[in-house]
């Protein structure tokens, strides 16, 4: 297992809390974030834990999700989504993310199984 972190600085997008408890959470980045965007994917089907920073205030936990999509525009911004369900989610700690359009710092934490390469 190899434990990877991703940082990103975004925009809160808004999230979603559906019937069925699931909880869709959005972002977005600007171009000069593709790169670690990009990065992500690396954590495709891991549980990912998300952390923001807003301002200088310490790390809050948002909660343990999965990358559910990912797109880039062709001005080079990416629109960010994760899922979870609400049992695994801080919905408090979401809605401090809404009270202010600003510039967010998230750290995108998981592991992932490296793959072994033997002598064929």
């Amino acid at each position: 297992m190899k434990k990877v972190k991703v940082k990103l600085e975004v925009q809160y997008d808004g999230h979603s809390v559906k019937k069925n408890t699931s909880v869709d959470l959005r972002f977005k980045a600007p171009y000069s974030e593709l790169v670690n965007c990009l990065e992500l994917l690396q954590l495709l089907n891991c549980n990912v834990e998300v952390l923001a920073k807003i301002n200088t205030n310490k790390p809050i936990k948002i909660g343990t999700f999965y990358l559910n999509e990912l797109k880039v525009d062709r001005d080079g911004e990416s629109n960010i989504k994760f899922n979870s369900e609400s049992d695994f989610v801080e919905l408090n700690n979401i809605n401090l993310l809404s009270e202010k359009e600003i510039v967010v710092n998230i750290l995108c934490v998981g592991n992932i199984e490296e793959d072994e390469e033997g002598d064929e």
